[in-house]
């Protein structure tokens, strides 16, 4: 997938995301990413695929049970907070806000911790 296609779908996950004043948009080992006050939470990876970062179990097994769905690896390392859904997840985009919501909520309540 080249580069503009994957920024078309990182600005897609940021639309989609609540408190857009307090995201900001990056990089991390090539992938696009998206951060709340410099946590990860959401990627598109070189090949298109969406990262939603699940740090609640809940999360974690509903985006584990979507169709298509894998865990992120990075560089040979698996990301176990991680959880990759194939890109085309953009077309539910209801669905794909509610992943968003919470795993925002759950990146705050770590930080308020």
């Amino acid at each position: 997938m080249d580069k503009a296609d994957r920024l078309n779908r990182l600005e897609a996950l940021f639309q989609l995301s609540e408190s857009q004043d307090s995201i900001r948009k990056g990089k991390f080992f090539g992938n696009d990413v998206l951060r709340l006050e410099g946590h990860m939470f959401a990627l598109v990876d070189a090949n298109g695929a969406i990262g939603i970062r699940a740090l609640s179990t809940e999360l974690k097994e509903e985006l584990g049970a979507t169709k298509g769905a894998d865990v992120w690896k990075c560089h040979g390392k698996v990301m176990s907070q991680w959880v990759l859904l194939p890109g085309d997840i953009l077309e539910n985009s209801e669905q794909l806000s509610v992943w968003l919501k919470s795993s925002l909520n759950t990146i705050r309540e770590y930080e308020t911790a």
